[in-house]
């Protein structure tokens, strides 16, 4: 990806489609290790610091992090510098032992909710050691002064021991004492004003980027900020007349924002739950800290449907779904899916909750950064949760999906949709022949070939051959199909059939191994350009013919623009 200012952000993957480098030259970079200590569980364990502007563009072993999980994949430890190192068994001679910006430890009880808290650094200057208690996953007490954790009929927090919050009748804040912030929502219950300080803002969001705010609009109506988006990730605001454009890194969520020129005016460097580091500087420049989170002056969260607190390391409001009628936002075999309150289920590092109201784990496309492609997925693995109603943090599986499952006879109902797949099919035959040319009949059998028809986790529902052996995978064992809710569409959003559509269609060959992102991107290609549905794609990352060079962003860039292709024949159908 490259900026108007001259800087270039590069990444690269490992066989798992895993990001293993972050660069920004000069101004940023990350290398991560995901097998430190005998660990696999896919997690990040280690992220090694290869560039950074408060080293003067050279790598900073003070910002090195470590990261440790319990047997449920909670954060548990986080060193940085000369302690991370030790931690991962990474310090040799030479290197130095200068210690970081912090260095933390917690603990949990069954429920997720933090029972222990010590270390420096981030939201805690100073060192702390804490045993904070809970009742029925409310914090009794603050920590830091012992003071009484109040709470409304809702269990929304109303009293922390440092200022006193209001709600509305649906359960967003209205008001924090602490800085006199009045907050008013729109009718999707997303905040529309704000006044702080004195000071009225007013936001203009975006319903195709699902309700980002893209302007900022003062008490007079004039323009005071904006915000630009490449997917769900803001890539630049403009203010004070120039524009500045954002870097940051999806698993530390350190930041750096760059003028025109490619200097760097602000650096924020994090604790794992968004705390500011005394690594920063001129942190509040824009106000967005932490993720897509805009930070008040009162030191909270916007998280959209919800307010976050870094300090407590969860959210003010539980889950809005709670009682949830559809059951979708928990489940019953995973205790810590019952904590309303909890951030991502106390995996900060590897997950994010954009909306608060779904926490989904988000790696980057290479080409331009954006989350698509098959690098943002629900839950705490990495793809194939069988999707529910509803909404919530809670639970092995995503929430909010349009639908329970996925809406393939929808798209089906759209004739130019309908001859587009079935022209496809005819198109790949050059490669192989398909289980058949009729797209309808290749989604039954699809649907036939999983167990209890459903749709669900790879490891427990595999599609079987459409023109195999009964009980083999089609193709060799490893080919699965994987249906992860996090795959995104032009605008971010995550839509499950084409998630379907893609997998169906790696399946859908009638015998030996599945086709492969380059036949499908040669055939879908080939079928759009005489249809014209190629023309929304020239000015954009996918405006080339698919790529026959075999390297690994050759293969990821075919496979969004496969993706691409179906979403511009098959729309999705307006829901009613």
């Amino acid at each position: 990806m490259s900026y108007s200012n001259g800087r270039t952000l590069s990444l690269q993957y490992d066989n798992r489609l895993r990001v293993t480098d972050w660069n920004v030259p000069g101004v940023l970079g990350w290398q991560y290790s995901y097998t430190d200590v005998g660990e696999n569980t896919g997690r990040v364990m280690f992220a090694k610091n290869t560039a950074s502007s408060t080293a003067g563009g050279q790598r900073d072993d003070t910002l090195d992090r470590s990261y440790d999980y319990d047997h449920l994949g909670r954060l548990i430890v986080s060193h940085s510098g000369y302690e991370a190192r030790l931690h991962m068994n990474r310090q040799q001679p030479g290197d130095p032992t200068t210690y970081g910006p912090y260095s933390q430890a917690y603990g949990y009880d069954q429920l997720g909710n933090m029972t222990v808290r010590y270390g420096w650094g981030g939201w805690d200057a100073g060192y702390v050691n804490w045993a904070p208690s809970y009742t029925n996953n409310r914090l009794n007490t603050n920590p830091a002064t012992g003071a009484a954790m109040l709470y409304d009929a809702s269990g929304n927090l109303s009293n922390d021991g440092y200022q006193s919050y209001t709600y509305d009748a649906t359960g967003q804040q209205a008001y924090a004492s602490g800085t006199a912030l009045t907050q008013s929502y729109d009718g999707n219950g997303v905040r529309a004003k704000k006044t702080e300080g004195g000071a009225t803002t007013y936001y203009l969001r975006s319903s195709v980027l699902g309700g980002q705010v893209i302007a900022e609009i003062n008490s007079s109506g004039a323009w005071t900020r904006g915000y630009v988006y490449a997917g769900g990730q803001m890539i630049a605001v403009q203010q004070q007349g120039a524009v500045y454009w954002m870097h940051e890194d999806p698993v530390t969520k350190s930041k750096r924002v760059t003028d025109i020129y490619g200097s760097v005016v602000s650096t924020i460097d994090l604790d794992p739950w968004g705390g500011e580091t005394a690594t920063g500087s001129n942190q509040a420049f824009q106000p967005h800290r932490f993720t897509n989170y805009e930070r008040d002056a009162n030191s909270g969260d916007e998280a959209m449907m919800r307010r976050y607190t870094g300090k407590w390391h969860r959210f003010y409001q539980p889950d809005p779904y709670q009682p949830d009628p559809y059951d979708g936002s928990y489940n019953l075999g995973d205790p810590q899916s019952f904590n309303r309150y909890a951030y991502t289920q106390n995996d900060p590092v590897n997950f994010v909750d954009p909306t608060g109201l779904m926490w989904i784990i988000c790696q980057w496309d290479y080409s331009d950064g954006r989350i698509v492609g098959g690098d943002c997925f629900g839950g705490p693995q990495w793809g194939g949760f069988e999707p529910k109603e509803g909404g919530g943090t809670g639970g092995r599986e995503p929430q909010n999906t349009q639908q329970p499952n996925p809406d393939i006879e929808g798209l089906l109902e759209n004739p130019t949709c309908r001859d587009f797949l079935n022209s496809f099919l005819d198109e790949i035959s050059k490669f192989a022949e398909p289980y058949s040319h009729d797209f309808r009949a290749v989604y039954n059998a699809a649907k036939a070939s999983f167990r209890n028809h459903s749709y669900g986790p790879p490891d427990t529902k595999k599609l079987l051959p459409m023109g195999g052996t009964p009980g083999r995978i089609i193709g060799d064992p490893y080919l699965e199909i994987f249906l992860d809710v996090g795959r995104a569409v032009p605008g971010g959003y995550a839509a499950l059939e084409y998630v379907a559509i893609h997998e169906i269609v790696h399946a859908a060959k009638g015998s030996g191994t599945g086709y492969d992102h380059l036949e499908m991107a040669v055939a879908a290609y080939n079928v759009a350009g005489p249809r014209g549905l190629l023309n929304g794609l020239k000015n954009s990352n996918y405006s080339k013919p698919p790529d026959y060079s075999g390297t690994h962003n050759a293969d990821v860039y075919n496979s969004n623009l496969f993706d691409k292709i179906v979403f511009a024949a098959c729309p999705p159908k307006k829901k009613q």
